[in-house]
């Protein structure tokens, strides 16, 4: 009747398949260097070039606004993404350790690097992510990457997905609701205070970091501001509910609401969210449109709705391309915020809160989905170390410290042939773009997946080219099925 909470036994015959703290799953082996856990390595058998030097010469800084997607889209995919998918990381301290040592896979700063040497930035700090154990604590001899998150569109960023967050985040007295605090401005009210954790919060006392079901709530004011409209819709359905059936035990109300909320989450992704990105011949050809009348009745067992690996990082990174320098609020009085700072809470609670955020949100065009990246992201990200960081170059470790093949096995696995020379890319890349790519690859096979999958030519209709077009067709159709 209800979904549990970690998102085990979806499937009754393989009741792992989903849930949190599952393996990721993989539409192509895995490419470590070792064949076992080391980072993917070049075809010759030597180093892959270093991940910032790609990124800095590969993707460039330069204003390229949508004419199609608003700044709504990014804001609510990373709401979406924090749903599915988290890959855990051990509680080590990297600060100052480069290359691969142990679990520490730290980026060098190259000499000839153009910006972070000014900064006195010699490392970009890494992580690799967890392995899954399976429950009986026999780890795989290959390494597979543990999400931690369940990969369904469950509300697990609202609701949590452990019973100590899901019980968390209830309101005490009242479990019908979830928890909320007066807001200090006197409009409507706002996610619950965090209590302990990092807060970049000025004011940490007056404006503290917000408490959800998910532990990035507060990497930015979009996000913040998806996570209190649905803390609000939660609110609203559960009291109509309470309303109607006075006879109904807390906990129903509860799971009810939970259950209504989950379907307009999975209403927007598919309806709304997805036609935005993908091209209507994609969606058609993985299942993906919507019926206007009746329910969908193409549900199989034998389908794994895992979140797939080249998925979580590379393809639906995409979002990472589309995000801008600042954003607008719009209200009694307007401002701006800088993307650059995460982790700070304090856009919420002044000049106008979420409604003039969602109204900037709703105005701004994204940046387009392409190989150029805004400043905040690519060279003046501030991450919750204070550490100054380059997101794209850390995509392109992440997918080689999960093993991720190069660009060119997926695009043979989406229907576009194997390459075997950098010209051969011209049907689908730029030439522009492949001019970068001589610079920095040895050889068409060591193309990262994720700089290959930014450099493609959007779809007719689409903003995505077609091999992330495909990655996302099937990881949204796997989860629908």
């Amino acid at each position: 009747r209800y979904r549990s909470i970690s998102g085990i036994c979806n499937n009754f015959f393989n009741k792992y398949w989903g849930a949190a703290f599952s393996p990721f799953a993989r539409v192509a082996n895995a490419a470590y260097a070792d064949g076992m856990s080391a980072p993917r390595a070049a075809v010759g058998g030597g180093d892959l070039p270093n991940a910032r030097k790609v990124s800095f010469t590969v993707f460039k800084e330069e204003d390229r606004p949508s004419t199609k997607v608003s700044y709504m889209s990014v804001a609510f995919g990373q709401f979406l993404d924090h749903d599915i998918s988290h890959g855990g990381q051990p509680d080590i301290n990297c600060t100052g350790t480069c290359g691969l040592q142990g679990e520490c896979i730290g980026i060098p700063i190259p000499a000839d690097d153009p910006h972070f040497p000014t900064k006195n930035v010699t490392c970009i700090e890494m992580r690799r992510d967890l392995p899954f154990i399976e429950p009986s604590g026999a780890v795989s001899p290959q390494r597979e990457q543990l999400n931690i998150k369940s990969s369904f569109i469950d509300g697990s960023q609202i609701y949590g997905d452990k019973p100590e967050s899901f019980s968390d985040v209830r309101y005490p007295g009242k479990e019908w609701l979830l928890q909320v605090q007066p807001n200090p401005t006197g409009g409507k009210c706002l996610l619950p205070p965090q209590h302990g954790g990092f807060c970049r919060s000025p004011h940490v006392q007056s404006m503290p970091c917000f408490l959800s079901g998910d532990m990035r709530t507060n990497e930015n004011p979009g996000l913040l501001s998806m996570h209190t409209i649905f803390l609000r819709e939660h609110n609203r359905i559960s009291s109509e509910l309470k309303k109607l059936n006075q006879h109904w035990t807390t906990d129903k109300l509860y799971l009810e609401t939970r259950k209504i909320v989950i379907a307009e989450l999975q209403h927007i992704t598919y309806n709304e969210f997805l036609p935005t990105i993908l091209d209507t011949r994609t969606r058609s050809r993985y299942g993906l449109v919507l019926r206007k009348r009746g329910f969908y009745k193409n549900y199989n067992a034998a389908v794994n709705p895992s979140i797939i690996n080249a998925f979580a990082s590379a393809a639906y990174r995409f979002g990472h391309s589309l995000v801008r320098n600042i954003a607008h609020r719009f209200g009694a009085e307007n401002g701006t915020i800088l993307m650059n700072r995460t982790w700070d809470p304090t856009p919420i609670y002044g000049k106008g809160g979420v409604d003039a955020i969602l109204r900037g949100l709703s105005t701004d065009a994204s940046q387009q989905a392409d190989a150029f990246f805004a400043k905040a992201v690519h060279e003046q990200l501030v991450r919750h170390t204070g550490d100054l960081a380059d997101l794209a170059a850390i995509n392109i470790q992440r997918g080689r410290e999960h093993g991720i093949p190069g660009y060119n096995t997926y695009r043979e696995i989406c229907g576009l042939r194997n390459v075997r020379s950098f010209s051969e890319l011209l049907s689908e890349i730029p030439n522009s773009h492949i001019v970068n790519l001589r610079n920095v690859y040895e050889h068409v096979d060591d193309i990262d997946l994720f700089v290959g999958g930014m450099m493609e030519r959007p779809l007719p209709g689409g903003v995505l080219g077609p091999t992330f077009s495909c990655l996302l067709g099937k990881q949204f159709s796997n989860l629908r099925r």
